[in-house]
């Protein structure tokens, strides 16, 4: 019963990333890709979203992991995280990783399928939690006409499911995340990253150093259209 439990668990989180993706995605209905010029960073505004394995060093146990992130701006300082990914060791233990909204909202969802009234509201505190961020960057931009953006990192909301994961239990526990990235246009837009911090596990108060990289694309909001971008 138990298993079955978190196999729900476990396929209500990745519908909630699709639902997560597609209401991130509806403030930028428009992609339309504009021939670049020297007027604007890339990495200014707009949506970014990469491929981003990494690599964490716990002591005794090394951790790698393969994710998806998403990063909205909110302005040219400041840009919201969003990270889903699946983390192994040698040991074929695993955990995944999301934000608060993959694990609360599945709770809400299913709040409104067994309520007897106000179902709607439960629906749209559902939708609400998927905003939820992990973190926050403060993004540094050396020059306006440059080609690449600097950025200090703060993820204290990180959620992990654990499973078989030395020292801890079969359960949901909260992870924090604090360092520094880079990211440069490599034409188009295209870009590459790399980042590096210190991952923390609040419970059983582990540390350890993680390092990875970004290889993503930027998407641009509808207003950005008729904007270029230096590259």
């Amino acid at each position: 019963m138990v298993k079955h439990f978190f196999k729900k668990i476990f396929l209500l989180s990745f519908i909630v990333l699709y639902l997560q993706s597609i209401v991130s995605f509806a403030g930028v209905p428009d992609v339309t890709v504009e021939k670049k010029s020297n007027t604007e960073n890339m990495f200014e505004r707009g949506f970014l979203t990469s491929f981003s394995p990494d690599i964490t060093f716990y002591p005794g146990q090394i951790i790698n992991g393969f994710g998806i992130n998403m990063e909205p701006s909110i302005n040219e300082y400041l840009s919201l995280n969003y990270r889903f990914a699946l983390n192994y060791d040698k040991g074929e233990n695993f955990s995944i990783h999301g934000n608060p909204g993959t694990v609360v909202s599945p709770f809400m969802f299913s709040l409104a399928l067994s309520a007897d009234s106000n179902r709607a509201g439960w629906v749209f505190l559902g939708f609400l939690t998927l905003l939820l961020p992990e973190g926050v960057n403060f993004k540094y931009i050396p020059s306006s006409y440059s080609k690449m953006a600097f950025s200090a990192y703060l993820n204290p909301f990180g959620v992990d499911y654990a499973r078989r994961l030395e020292g801890l239990p079969k359960t949901l526990y909260m992870s924090g995340e604090a360092g520094i990235k880079a990211c440069f246009s490599i034409g188009g837009d295209f870009y590459f990253g790399a980042y590096g911090g210190i991952r923390t596990i609040y419970r059983f108060q582990k540390l350890g150093f993680t390092a990875g990289i970004n290889i993503g694309l930027k998407i641009q909001r509808k207003e950005e259209t008729n904007k270029t971008y230096t590259y």
